[in-house]
This record gives structure tokens, sequence and C-alpha cells, in this order.
């Protein structure tokens, strides 16, 4: 039974990325943060660097072990070097000779291995690799962090378009309603044609609010789906409910996991100390065991021959130390600029750990002063509504003008815009300050 839940999630996974049938409705922010870490594109890209990375490590290992080889050759010597010997050795005293030795025709085979007794360029790259593959999951985790900190705001944000354009219809229709209540007054001569023009006034500032919040609604989608790795002609449905929105007790007393930034610049400096290292070590002589297992033959026609006898053997064991003398002040130019790259990677370190407690001190500052600016803002936009409801029936009894009427109409969008920001605000520093909670 648990194979068949494992096979059956694949698939459904799977039936989830094929074009025209992913997952574009969710109710709550998590739903939004699952589907992006299957599908968020700069997750995917960051898991093919781990598996880069893996690979480049396993190749630095490969070093460790003797390095075999395989060679070949067939050569056709043109023209045989002639050498002068003495005539003693022909019986020909007091005489130079000159002969050709060697055929014309050279075939062999040869098998070639060596492997390092001490190499600490190797070594110190097999470390580099590890360091590296470290780096990489750490840029990961950045990553990470900083895709569900934006999808947390571009979440909220749509929210906050969503619930726009519902108090924009809404009061729309309310502007409708006035603008036909001040046509009827003006036809019975209750009021003039500068507060009938005041009506339609309000009515297209309600219009043009309604336009305005439709186009950002829009956007907000196509941030969202994009963040979220949603194909363009499906972009998100939230259907998170707006009464859940409202602010909740959040314990910003609770310590928090560190910041993944931290880990990473720690890493990076690591990193430039092993280099730093293989720079100071770059002098140490190399010593390495080599041998070769080899055949070869002499012809003098073009033909190659695998009779008994054909092939001689010509093999060989050595013992290889290489010292680097004088490399054109490479190595002190190359030792002083990895210095100055690990005092670079230092301070970084350093100067990330301070931004790092200056942006806790800035997120839980967000979540606790939030939740007190989104219920101020609450009170503001009751109040002015109010206001509105007042100022409207007192201007159907013809106590006062559109123009008051406007002012107070004016005041409660601004009220309902500016707790809707303060709302989404405070919503996007709360999933961040969730995502920071220790496990």
């Amino acid at each position: 039974m648990k194979t068949y839940r494992i096979v059956l999630g694949g698939w459904l996974v799977a039936m989830g990325s094929l074009p025209g049938i992913a997952q574009s409705s969710f109710q709550r922010f998590d739903e939004v943060w699952q589907y992006a870490q299957q599908h968020a594109p700069d997750l995917r890209i960051k898991a093919l660097e781990q598996q880069k990375a893996e690979v480049t490590r396993k190749a630095a290992d490969g070093q460790r072990l003797p390095q075999v080889g395989l060679s070949s050759m067939a050569q056709n010597n043109l023209n045989l070097p002639i050498t002068p010997v003495p005539g003693e050795i022909l019986g020909q005293p007091g005489t130079t000779i000159p002969l050709q030795f060697g055929k014309k025709y050279n075939y062999n085979a040869v098998l070639n291995a060596q492997v390092d007794l001490l190499n600490l360029t190797n070594r110190f790259n097999r470390q580099q690799a590890r360091l590296s593959q470290e780096l990489v999951r750490h840029q990961g985790n950045v990553v990470w962090q900083t895709l569900r900190e934006n999808l947390a705001s571009a979440y909220y944000q749509q929210l906050l378009a969503q619930q726009a354009v519902r108090v924009a219809a809404e009061n729309r229709t309310a502007s409708d309603t006035l603008d036909r209540l001040a046509e009827q007054k003006l036809t019975e001569g209750l009021i003039s044609a500068v507060e009938r023009n005041q009506s339609k006034v309000i009515r297209q500032t309600a219009w043009d609010s309604w336009r305005d919040s439709q186009q950002r609604l829009e956007e907000a989608r196509w941030a969202l789906g994009q963040l979220m790795g949603l194909p363009p002609d499906q972009p998100p449905q939230l259907t998170e409910p707006a009464e859940s929105l409202l602010p909740d007790s959040a314990q910003t007393g609770l310590p928090l996991r560190s910041d993944p930034a931290i880990a990473l610049a720690e890493a990076q400096a690591q990193l430039a100390q092993s280099r730093w290292d293989q720079q100071r070590w770059s002098a140490v002589p190399r010593v390495s065991l080599y041998g070769s297992l080899g055949y070869q033959q002499f012809q003098d026609s073009f033909r190659l021959s695998f009779g008994p006898g054909a092939w001689n053997p010509n093999s060989l064991i050595g013992l290889r130390l290489e010292v680097p003398l004088f490399t054109g002040f490479s190595q002190q130019n190359n030792r002083r600029a990895a210095q100055i790259d690990l005092e670079i990677a230092r301070k970084q370190a350093e100067t990330t750990r301070q931004q790092a407690q200056f942006a806790e001190l800035k997120l839980k500052g967000q979540v606790r002063f939030g939740a007190e600016a989104v219920a101020g803002a609450a009170t503001t936009v009751a109040l002015y509504q109010s206001t509105l409801t007042l100022t409207r029936q007192r201007f159907e009894q013809g106590l006062v003008g559109l123009e008051a009427y406007q002012t107070a109409f004016r005041d409660y969008l601004n009220a309902q815009m500016n707790y809707l920001n303060r709302l989404a605000d405070y919503q996007a520093a709360q999933a961040v300050f969730a995502s920071r909670l220790p496990e």
C-alpha cells in the first residue's frame, strides 16, 4: 500500500506539470508555496546547479586515483638518419663509413599509468570542490528564503488587489445611485448645474478607481504566477476569504532561524581561505610515480605482423619530481590576489551578519506594529464610512451640497486604500516571520 501511494503521488505531480492541467486555484498561502516548490524556475535551476556541483566534486575526488591510458602509433621514417662509424668495426681500419640504422616503419602499443604521491594542487582542488558544493547548497537556501518572501508579498498584494476590486465595484454602484439622485434633484430644481457636475465627477472618479483596480489585479496575478512557475495563460486564482486576513497575535519574542545569507557568506569565506592556502603551498614539489608497459615492431615495408617474435617488449617505471623555480612572478601575484579575496570575503561575512541582525529586528517590528497599524486603519475606515453615510443622508435631505459629499467620498476611498495596503504589508511580513520560525 505504501508503494501505491508513492506511485500515485508521483503520477499526480507529473499530471500537474503537464500543459493545460496545472493547478491555478489556491485557497491559502501554504498551497501557493507548495506549488512553487515544485514549479518555481529559480528553485529548479538551483536544483540543477546542486547536481552539477555533486558531479564536479566526484570528478575532483577522482584525481586521487591512478591515471591510466592506452596509446598506439605507426611511424613512417621517410629518411633514416646516417651515422658515421669507425671503419675498424667493419674491418676497414683508418676509414669512416656512413651507415643507416633502423627500419623504415615502426609500430608500438603502450599502456601508460601515473599516480601522484604528493600533489597539493589536487588536494586543494578536491577541498574546493567540496566547499563549492556547500556553497551551492547555501545559495539554494538563500533562493528558497528569498522566493518565499517574494511569494508572500505577491500573494497578499493579489489578495489586496482582489479586495480593492470588490470595494471599487461597491463604490461604483454607490456613485451610480448618487448620480441618478442628483439628476432627479436637478430636474426638481433642488440643486444647481454645478452640483450636478460634481455628481458626475464623483461617478467618473469611482469608475476610474474600479478600472485602475482591475489593472492592478491583472498585474498582481502575472507577478505571482511568474514567481510560482505557472503558465502565462493560467494566472493564479486566490480564493482565501477576506476575513481570514485580519491580524492575529504574533509571537515576536520567539527566536528566529539564522538567515541563510549568513551561512552563504561564511561558506564563501571558507572557499577563499582554501584558495589562499593553495597559493601559500604552491611551491611544494609534485612527486608522482609513472610507468608504461609497451611493445614495438620494426618493418622494412608497410605491413604489420602478429606472428611469434614480431613484437618486442618496451617497458619502464620511474619517479618524477617537479619543482617550480621561476614562474614569472605569477605565484607571488596570485598569492597576493588570493589574500585580498580572503580579506574581502571575511569583511562581507561580517557585514552580512550585521545586516541580518538589523533585518530581523525590522521584521519583528513590522509584525509587532503592523497589527496595530491595521487595527488603527480599520477604525479610520469605519469612521470615514460613517461620515460618508451621514453626509449622504444630509445631502438627500438638502442640508449639504454635493461638494461636502465629494470630500467625504474622497476621504473614504483614501482610507480604504490605506487600510488594504497596511493589511497586505502586515500579512506579507507575518508570512516571512512564520517561515523563519524554528521547525
